[in-house]
């Protein structure tokens, strides 16, 4: 027992012995720091307008994966010398704040830069549309525009160009509706058939700005079929320009249609009669990979 009790103690007093040791002779790394300034982006004159709504920022050093992190703060990095960064840029996809997600539509960003522990270094990430990404239209709005499909068929109600508001440029699109005509529903002017359906990445992007719910959906055609109306999402009115990337991959990929036409749909809100009820949208692109 004497023998069994003495063996524990000088096993307890060998290990502190060599937690003391190790950590003597190897204190803690002190880490470099990086500020990672806010995403710009930049476009060519076929891709369009250069506004992005790019939250987060995936970040790998050297292939480490460091984290998802919100630009515009600063992050220790256990780094020194030249560091090969990385970097995705992260969305909330169909506008859902849990759904965060790499835009797959933009490159990744490669910045090199010389790290010193202690030192605050700042990178800055430059968004640009993947090289393999295909434009099926971009839409500003200022001058005639492609949503031009009564869907609703009533020809009181429209998508027209405004200058009332505009993210960019002078005009937007503007939908209105009001008691007389409490459903707005447009189109796209033509039937896209040779969207991907092997799940490719397909995404809706648009800025809005709405004082009523706006929603974004499609129409579906099949020969000799009945016309199929779908809404992927609902948007509420929130302060000021906002963006959404609405992801179409799973749709044209599970429903196996023909063809489709993209739509927008505004409807009228008793609970605000006497007050303006419009929904303005602008730089709409429809990009796949």
């Amino acid at each position: 027992m004497k023998n069994t009790t003495l063996y524990f103690f000088l096993m307890l007093l060998a290990m502190f012995a060599g937690l003391s040791c190790k950590d003597f002779n190897n204190p803690e790394q002190i880490p470099a720091y990086i500020y990672v300034a806010p995403f710009q982006k930049e476009t060519t004159a076929s891709q369009g307008s250069e506004s992005h709504q790019v939250t987060e920022a995936w970040i790998y050093a050297d292939l480490n994966f460091l984290g998802v992190y919100e630009p515009g703060r600063t992050y220790p990095v256990l780094s020194e010398g030249m560091t090969n960064f990385r970097i995705f840029g992260g969305i909330r996809e169909n506008a859902i704040d849990e759904l965060i997600a790499i835009y797959p539509m933009y490159d990744s960003i490669v910045i090199n830069k010389e790290l010193k522990a202690g030192r605050t270094d700042t990178i800055y990430p430059v968004l640009r549309y993947n090289s393999k990404a295909t434009f099926k239209f971009v839409e500003d709005f200022e001058s005639n525009h492609i949503f031009t499909y009564d869907v609703d068929n009533n020809t009181n109600t429209r998508l027209e160009v405004s200058s009332e508001f505009a993210k960019d440029g002078v005009r937007s699109g503007k939908m209105e509706v009001n008691k007389a005509n409490p459903v707005n529903d447009i189109g796209t002017t033509f039937i896209f058939e040779d969207l991907p359906a092997g799940g490719q990445a397909l995404f809706l992007e648009f800025d809005y700005y709405i004082e009523v719910p706006l929603f974004v959906g499609l129409e579906m055609y099949n020969p000799n079929e009945a016309v199929q109306k779908y809404f992927k999402l609902q948007l509420l009115p929130r302060s000021g320009w906002n963006k959404v990337y609405v992801r179409f991959n799973e749709e044209v990929q599970g429903f196996r249609k023909k063809g489709y036409r993209f739509i927008f749909s505004t409807e009228y809100d008793p609970e605000k009669e006497g007050q303006p009820q419009r929904a303005f949208i602008d730089n709409v692109k429809l990009i796949h990979l």
